[in-house]
């Protein structure tokens, strides 16, 4: 196996090359992504049984991501936006390992492919009920005015209590 594509290879050369070379991201975003790797590290070392320098990409596959990440909110009690910010540092280093191990650009494919958790707060909520409601009403008048396509025969007359 050609070393420079390890996971622990591509994980040092994410930090050192991509984040502070390339994208010069702040040291909060550093210390977050560090925070985010170690989490998954120690997760991984518990669950595989294999040390952090054993692991290898197909080893994170999205079946495992995704139990991390209900780790996270289930068994740590994080917040889905504290989900959102690990998945989102995840998703940064599949972007990288895609472009340089593209033998593992499917794994990377289907990695990326995962969702955020959405987050409503309840103001948001009590909104978007209201969005729908109007949503729905005017729907509903566009209906009776015949307007909807497939819907009313443009010969026929709607009744104005439809």
């Amino acid at each position: 196996m050609n070393t420079a594509r390890t996971f622990p290879v591509l994980l040092e050369a994410f930090f050192i090359d991509r984040l502070v070379r390339q994208r010069q991201v702040s040291p909060h975003t550093l210390a977050s992504y560090r925070d985010t790797f170690r989490l998954l590290l120690q997760y991984a070392q518990r669950q595989l049984c294999k040390a952090p320098s054993d692991l290898m990409l197909p080893d994170l596959d999205t079946a495992f991501l995704g139990a991390f990440l209900d780790h996270l909110e289930q068994g740590r009690k994080n917040s889905a936006r504290s989900r959102n910010v690990r998945l989102a540092a995840i998703h940064s280093f599949f972007r990288y390992v895609a472009l340089h191990a593209p033998e593992h650009s499917a794994l990377a494919q289907r990695v990326l492919a995962m969702l955020i958790r959405l987050i409503i707060s309840p103001a948001d909520e009590h909104r978007s009920g209201a969005n729908q409601m109007r949503q729905h009403l005017s729907f509903r008048e566009h209906f009776r005015r015949g307007n909807a396509e497939g819907r009313v025969n443009q010969d026929e007359k709607v009744p104005p209590d439809a």
